[in-house]
């Protein structure tokens, strides 16, 4: 296993001091017509696994019982391509889980070096909310061209930070991932989205009528960028 070095864990550094940079709406980053085969109506992608293994020397967050942790994944913090692992009850500040995520990343958006990876890690508690412990970035970028052949994937421990930035003394978390080869994936036609838009909106009016208050309806990510 080997370490991953700082330069996987920075925000679009490159850009100037307090220019925030354009994140996605959909799952991955920016898509293109140099990226569908002509007159296809697809979608070049590669799968990309990502295992979460387990985690150690973790702060405790619980200060009278054991911790219960849980880890979500997500690209560049989008909710709609949150995955998250099952709570580890039993080791606390050393959790395990031993979890393959998987998505599918337009190979266009490989190379975008906004598009990250987000890990945060949580205790889960009966009151007062789930705490959060720290969190790791990963660029996908980084990760695709350092990226090896082997067959079980690559290695690498990463150093939590807190709120991204601040760096927690000896707290590592352990992962492998792997990108496999190239597929197309078929886009939904151009009348299919604006007809599925259309029953969404029409629908989502009788229920906050119905219900009182407005209820999210959720919208597959079959975007341009990420296709979980």
């Amino acid at each position: 296993m080997h370490r991953l070095s700082p330069a996987y864990s920075y925000k679009c550094t490159t850009l100037p001091q307090g220019i925030v940079p354009r994140v996605p709406q959909s799952p991955i980053l920016e898509y293109n017509m140099e990226n569908k085969k002509e007159n296809s109506g697809s979608i070049v992608c590669r799968k990309f696994q990502l295992n979460l293994i387990s985690a150690r020397n973790l702060e405790n967050v619980e200060r009278k019982f054991r911790m219960k942790v849980y880890a979500v994944v997500s690209f560049n913090g989008i909710r709609k391509t949150e995955k998250k692992t099952p709570v580890d009850k039993e080791n606390g500040i050393n959790p395990a889980w031993n979890l393959r995520i998987e998505y599918n990343i337009a190979e266009i958006s490989l190379q975008n070096h906004c598009l990250m990876v987000v890990v945060k890690l949580y205790c889960k508690r009966k009151l007062g909310g789930d705490r959060y412990i720290g969190e790791v970035h990963m660029q996908v970028r980084d990760l695709f061209n350092n990226g090896s052949a082997q067959e079980h994937g690559d290695s690498l421990s990463l150093k939590l930070q807190k709120g991204g930035s601040v760096p927690l003394q000896d707290s590592e978390l352990q992962i492998s991932y792997q990108f496999g080869e190239i597929f197309e994936v078929k886009e939904r036609p151009l009348w299919r989205k604006v007809l599925r838009g259309v029953g969404v909106m029409l629908l989502r009016g009788p229920l906050i009528i119905v219900v009182g208050i407005d209820v999210p309806i959720p919208i597959t990510k079959d975007g341009p960028a990420i296709i979980t």
